[in-house]
């Protein structure tokens, strides 16, 4: 008695939807269409942008004989360097300590190895969104004893956003790719079986560490940053049916 029940049941599900398949006025046909094999494509998209932010390591590295010495001078210049940052007008927020330390030196071509004095490093880095401030700010450091100027990068802020944008060109173009390669294999795309994402490159423009030894020349030649461009690059991979 239950299982005629069931069939009932099931012939009644049947039977709706076939009556509402046909009120919205389709064809339930049976697709001829066999599957032939599997396509896989592969796409990429690259967006660039101009970065809208800026950083830059200001760092004084001093040598002395006598440890306090040699840290007394790098903490001098830093806090001059920091009192010619807030001249600019660069705010408190976008300045920070990155660098405090005093290490040892040893001569190691005797035994044992001979102390021969302390290396003191101080550094701030600062972030700027006003790009006419770079040149000037790394001025006004070395103006102020900083002899070391590193960690120069250009980044954008919002770069999330631009990688979404670059992921959902990379989709259309392996998309299309796949259409252009079943046209020209004679055979039909099918279902999209798996969609990948292989993974994403964001390439900030960084500079090398450099030690300003033109600071103590007295032909010093003021700094000359230009910010370029951002690439953000987005790859992804699409499997797809053939049919034909």
């Amino acid at each position: 008695m239950r299982n005629k029940t069931l069939i009932i049941a099931l012939a009644l599900v049947l039977g709706l939807g076939w009556t509402i398949s046909c009120a919205l006025g389709e064809t339930l046909e049976p697709s001829n269409a066999a599957v032939t094999g599997i396509l896989d494509v592969h796409g990429q998209a690259e967006i660039t942008v101009e970065p809208d932010t800026v950083t830059v390591r200001l760092g004084a590295n001093i040598s002395r004989k006598d440890e306090k010495a040699a840290y007394a001078q790098a903490n001098g210049i830093i806090n001059q360097v920091l009192a010619s940052m807030k001249a600019l007008g660069v705010p408190d927020n976008k300045i920070k300590t990155s660098a405090m330390s005093v290490t040892r030196q040893y001569d190691y071509r005797v035994t044992p190895y001979k102390l021969t004095g302390y290396n003191a490093n101080v550094a701030l880095t600062v972030t700027l969104n006003d790009f006419t401030l770079i040149n000037t700010v790394i001025d006004a450091a070395m103006e102020n004893g900083a002899n070391e100027v590193g960690d120069l990068a250009f980044s954008y802020s919002d770069v999330g956003e631009i990688y979404r944008q670059a992921l959902q060109q990379a989709v259309e173009i392996a998309r299309r790719k796949a259409e252009i390669m079943a046209l020209a294999g004679g055979v039909e795309l099918g279902m999209l079986l798996r969609m990948t994402e292989a993974g994403q490159n964001y390439y900030p423009k960084y500079y090398m560490n450099a030690s300003m030894d033109m600071a103590a020349s007295s032909e010093s030649t003021s700094a000359q940053v230009m910010a370029g461009e951002i690439s953000v690059t987005a790859n992804v991979d699409l499997s797809y049916e053939t049919l034909r």
